[in-house]
């Protein structure tokens, strides 16, 4: 259930230089994403901005990412911009949240996805102190750079 808490501690709330993409900007949904989104059985919702067309992820493979994560106000709460070093892990070894886990589970290399992550797929009613507040929905935009 945890997640890169560490990172999420660490990030203070500073402001992120966003010229890399446009993609991780803190946006809100339009209107018209709402036909984009897929909701699965689970409650995870996701936009795929970009499909990608490399390796697909699975589990036992190591993903590295780039990541914005924001609540639902569009404050970002963690970034792996902000530490400009991209995030890797090990899908399903690794302890993430089940929301990241599921929503990353079927992207593949160069993919670009919104996850909305509702709070059982999160981090609960607990939250992360200071960080994220109990009960809330997590957005991460997130960039798929290699699966190996």
């Amino acid at each position: 259930m945890l997640f890169f808490v560490g990172a999420l501690i660490s990030f203070s709330g500073r402001s992120l230089l966003f010229g890399q993409d446009d993609f991780f900007a803190a946006k809100p949904f339009h209107e018209s994403d709402s036909e984009k989104i897929v909701t699965t059985p689970s409650g995870l919702k996701y936009i795929d901005y970009t499909v990608g067309s490399g390796n697909p992820v699975a589990p036992g493979k190591r993903i590295t990412l780039n990541y914005v994560g924001k609540l639902e106000d569009g404050k970002i709460f963690d970034s792996s911009l902000s530490r400009g070093k991209p995030f890797s892990f090990v899908l399903g070894v690794s302890r993430m949240i089940k929301g990241w886990e599921e929503g990353v589970s079927t992207m593949k290399e160069g993919g670009k996805r919104r996850l909305i992550i509702p709070p059982d797929l999160g981090y609960g009613t607990e939250g992360v102190e200071d960080v994220i507040p109990p009960n809330a929905t997590l957005i991460f935009d997130i960039e798929v750079l290699k699966v190996e």
